[in-house]
């Protein structure tokens, strides 16, 4: 807390406190990384997705560069693009629309609920011949109407993502959310409640074929050090 102008100061959030909490562990982990030397998609990576995939009960957690990236890369997986609409909120962070347009798909808005979520009825109405795509967020950590969703994309054969940015460790009828759809998109921008001291994002699927495609997708798509199989 600070003063100015002698009023009372509360930042919404304090992320050198936060710093200051954790310093010698945030250290202690930074010498390790250091010491062995492999800075990207090193051991702790590895080791995060494990611990993290056991603890959503989610088959596979990819780590990618941001939840941006998490989201372009959903939706990508499963060849969605030019031509292609994908239905959402209005009510979230740019980036839940943004990735559909870099995805080089289109946006369209359907109203949120009560619960400001995306409402399951105004996503049916809004569903089109060139629909492939419905992309839900749990607004705030609060989940949304999942099981409407659900059915709606099994009606209309349409690919279900979960924008978890907000929500991770969010449950619903006792299941974490971003196991209820066929691709979940995580953050761990600081400001996310699992941050990072820079940024970084996850994405979760049950698709073993799909995994294999991002692992090479989040590395230029090098299938080894010197094979590339795709820009």
């Amino acid at each position: 807390m600070n003063e100015e102008n002698g009023k009372l100061i509360v930042p919404f959030t304090d992320l050198k406190y936060r710093y200051f909490l954790y310093r010698e562990r945030f250290h202690k982990a930074l010498d390790q990384v250091l010491e062995h030397g492999q800075f990207i998609f090193g051991p702790e990576v590895a080791e995060f997705e494990s611990v993290l995939s056991n603890y959503l009960v989610s088959p596979h957690a990819v780590a990618v560069a941001n939840g941006t990236d998490a989201l372009i890369l959903a939706l990508k997986s499963h060849h969605i693009g030019d031509g292609d609409e994908v239905i959402t909120t209005p009510m979230s962070y740019l980036a839940s629309t943004s990735a559909i347009a870099l995805s080089g798909a289109t946006p369209v808005f359907a109203d949120v609920g009560k619960d400001l979520n995306l409402d399951p009825e105004a996503a049916a109405r809004a569903i089109s011949e060139r629909t492939r795509a419905i992309l839900v967020v749990h607004l705030a950590g609060n989940p949304a109407r999942m099981e409407s969703f659900i059915e709606l994309a099994k009606k209309y054969n349409l690919l279900l993502i979960e924008d978890c940015a907000q929500a991770i460790g969010a449950t619903l009828d006792g299941k974490y959310v971003g196991i209820f759809g066929d691709v979940a998109a995580l953050s761990l921008h600081p400001l996310k409640n699992l941050g990072t001291l820079g940024d970084a994002g996850v994405i979760l699927t049950a698709d073993e074929d799909r995994v294999a495609w991002l692992h090479q997708a989040r590395n230029h798509g090098h299938s080894s050090r010197d094979q590339c199989k795709f820009w």
